[in-house]
């Protein structure tokens, strides 16, 4: 009686603290299409602490109902086990950025999923039990559909950790990498905490692992909220202090640091002449073409949104002449996007770059010279078109 009240204790505070995450997850103020898939997670999770107390009182004898409520409540676990790695499978997708799949697309990923589900149900129906009543304590019985159930779900605990690395190797931005791998190993968490719990049945290992991993996702996630800007997806502002903060010692003998200063043309015609909605979109395309730009040179340079439709790229390079080559690429690229986005409106950037120097005020010197590039070069561009028109 003592360890069935413990292990219920367990799983009722672990499901008070995902109810709290969910509620305030629901009550966030900018929510995205990730946050849904999310949410899904912790209400699988929250489900699977329930059924968990239930089962610990069959098993117990406490609500002593028979061996058919024993394997029912089997089925159940392995049923909302394996939706919980699926659903946490597409949550990390959308979160790394992979578009929704489509109800098709769905069904085809989630087949190893709905095949480990109806192994239980199966299980359950020809009265295959998971948990042999030897000696004081419910063991587990391995069985083929055990062994099966198991491995089904397991996909996703490896999909996920291998996609987590991957993007983290590859996103530019310096807090994604952190988050993807957070993302990518919490399975391995969960997966770890499964394996304790086999080993020893009776201790809610599971509930306080599940609970743990969770916690620490949720606030890297309050984090990326803190640190990133919500409609790029880029760094915000702060972001980029602490990482230039940080930076100062990246300049070497062989690269130097320059600090790019990029600026949306006629921006404010286009939210005035096709609404703002259109705005933010070509806000999202500027920053898309900055990542793709920064990404083809096959280095992890820094790229934050500084305000409004200004954004800084911290690039770390041999030569100007790179630098030079990369402002080219971010105009032939934002190009290319255009033509494939129909786009009623040229929208284009205006670029100026410094080189960090040194000392207390090098940060702001240098964000200064950038800027006054920039207009230099905005004010040649109006001058040339001016021209052009007068012609």
């Amino acid at each position: 009686m003592p360890y069935s009240f413990f292990y219920i204790e367990a799983n009722c505070f672990c499901l008070i603290v995902f109810a709290f995450i969910l509620f305030k997850d629901v009550r966030g103020v900018d929510r995205q299409e990730w946050h849904h898939y999310f949410d899904r997670v912790l209400v699988l999770q929250m489900l699977y602490f329930f059924f968990d107390s239930l089962w610990i009182l069959f098993k117990e004898d406490i609500l002593p109902f028979g061996s058919v409520f024993d394997n029912a409540i089997d089925a159940v676990l392995f049923i909302l086990a394996s939706l919980t790695a699926f659903s946490w499978y597409v949550y990390s997708e959308v979160l790394h950025g992979r578009a929704v799949y489509g109800m098709r697309g769905m069904m085809l990923r989630g087949i190893p999923a709905f095949c480990s589900c109806a192994l239980a149900l199966a299980g359950f129906v020809m009265h295959v039990g998971y948990m042999t009543p030897e000696g004081p304590r419910p063991q587990m019985h391995v069985s083929v559909f055990y062994a099966l159930m198991i491995a089904l779900p397991f996909c996703y605990v490896i999909i996920t950790a291998v996609n987590g690395v991957r993007y983290a190797l590859r996103k530019e931005s310096f807090m994604d990498r952190p988050q993807h791998l957070i993302i990518g190993f919490y399975p391995f968490i969960v997966l770890l905490s499964t394996i304790l719990q086999i080993i020893w049945l009776m201790l809610p290992i599971l509930c306080y692992g599940c609970t743990i991993a969770m916690l620490f996702v949720y606030i890297n996630s309050l984090d990326g909220l803190i640190s990133q800007d919500p409609l790029t997806g880029l760094n915000n502002r702060n972001e980029l202090k602490r990482f230039l903060l940080n930076s100062q010692h990246l300049s070497s003998a062989e690269k130097q640091t320059y600090i790019l200063m990029v600026d949306v043309n006629k921006f404010k015609m286009i939210n005035d002449q096709y609404g703002h909605p259109e705005g933010d979109r070509a806000l999202r395309r500027v920053a898309d073409t900055l990542k793709l730009a920064c990404n083809a040179t096959g280095a992890r340079h820094f790229i934050a949104r500084y305000g409004g439709d200004e954004f800084i790229v911290v690039a770390r390079s041999a030569s100007e002449e790179e630098i030079r080559a990369l402002c080219e690429s971010v105009h032939s690229l934002l190009a290319e996007r255009n033509a494939t986005a129909q786009c009623r409106y040229d929208l284009g950037v205006s670029i100026g770059y410094a080189r960090l120097g040194n000392g207390i005020d090098a940060i702001r010197t240098c964000i200064a010279e950038a800027d006054a590039a920039l207009y230099k070069q905005k004010k040649a561009r109006t001058s040339a078109a001016s021209e052009k028109s007068a012609t």
